[in-house]
């Protein structure tokens, strides 16, 4: 480096030797990143294991499995501590560190109009991936390899629906929606838009850990990071997940009902996602159009390739533990 000075006592540095020290700057900054998102992960590990370990210690194990009021009452907990505190807590360490955005943007949507055309846009996304996903599960059962998740043991009654409806539709919406569209997507998004909704979408995914549920969630999760970006809210992503869980909910109840045929439900399933999918087309070509006029948030330069930030955010020892055992977790649910 050269050994003089520009006025007010500042090192010269030519624009190759700048470029290069910045460079280095964004590689440790995403690393950074992508280490306490890692932590997160092992935070939710860790937090999980522990609540097992307490239910088999007092013995409870066997009712909270077997009983499934219990189960849905324990989950509720569960989910909000083990996922939504470990990342509010570690976006929180972000946005100290690197003084970018690290929360779920909680304010009304600007636009109604295209918040409305995003929600609908957003549901058709996830019929399709459902549809995705089933014939990845078909496909893997043709190769000799079948996919499968943990099962849920739905409560039955009226009070056991609104008590799933809790945990599937709405815990499970807001939790995952503030972690995956805020600290996951938000810091990330000064490195290009796409880069972030790429990037919390396989974290997304990854913490389903199980190859039924990760494709749609990695396909889902694009989708809702792109329209939580483009709305410059939450909501509406929160408001398309609600209302997907809803549907695999309402469908899982009127399969078990004694009311309805198979063929009936499959008759209506098929209605409803294929009337979903006709209109979230409509809505998202209109969505699309009105999404360009939008600027990006952050008209910061790309000094980095994608590649050299993909491995900054994922090549680090946190991430690298915390995806090395969800990928441990997903083959358990290989066969």
């Amino acid at each position: 480096m050269n050994n003089y000075y520009q006025n007010g006592g500042q090192p010269y540095r030519s624009p190759y030797e700048t470029a290069y020290f910045e460079k280095k700057r964004e590689k440790r900054e995403i690393r950074f990143i992508g280490s306490m998102l890692g932590l997160s992960i092992i935070a939710y590990i860790i937090i999980s294991s522990i609540f097992s370990s307490l239910l088999v210690f007092f013995k409870l194990y066997d009712e909270y499995a077997g009983e499934s009021v219990i189960q849905f009452s324990v989950d509720i907990i569960i989910i909000l501590v083990s996922i939504l505190l470990p990342f509010s807590l570690f976006g929180k360490l972000i946005e100290s560190k690197t003084k970018l955005p690290a929360s779920a943007p909680l304010n009304p949507p600007k636009d109604l109009k295209l918040s409305v055309l995003a929600v609908f846009f957003g549901l058709g996304l996830c019929m399709l991936g459902n549809i995705a996903t089933s014939y990845i599960v078909l496909f893997s059962k043709l190769i000799g390899h079948e996919f499968t998740s943990p099962p849920l043991n739905y409560p039955s009654g009226t009070a056991g629906f609104f008590l799933a409806l809790m945990r599937v539709a709405v815990i499970a919406a807001l939790c995952e929606e503030l972690s995956f569209r805020g600290p996951s997507l938000q810091p990330l998004r000064k490195y290009g838009e796409w880069f972030a909704v790429i990037c919390s979408s396989a974290i997304f995914a990854i913490m389903h850990g199980n190859l039924v549920q990760a494709p749609f969630a990695m396909m889902a999760g694009i989708g809702l990071g792109w329209i939580c970006i483009k709305t410059g809210s939450v909501w509406p992503s929160i408001i398309v997940h609600f209302f997907n869980n809803l549907f695999s909910l309402v469908i899982s109840y009127l399969t078990d009902a004694s009311g309805f045929s198979e063929e009936s439900v499959l008759r209506i399933e098929s209605a409803v996602l294929y009337a979903l999918i006709g209109i979230g087309v409509v809505c998202g070509v209109l969505f699309v159009r009105k999404a360009r006029e939008i600027p990006t948030a952050f008209n910061y330069p790309q000094r980095l390739s994608p590649l050299q930030k993909a491995a900054a955010f994922f090549i680090n020892i946190p991430m690298i533990l915390a995806v090395a055992y969800m990928v441990f977790v997903t083959a358990g649910f290989v066969s």
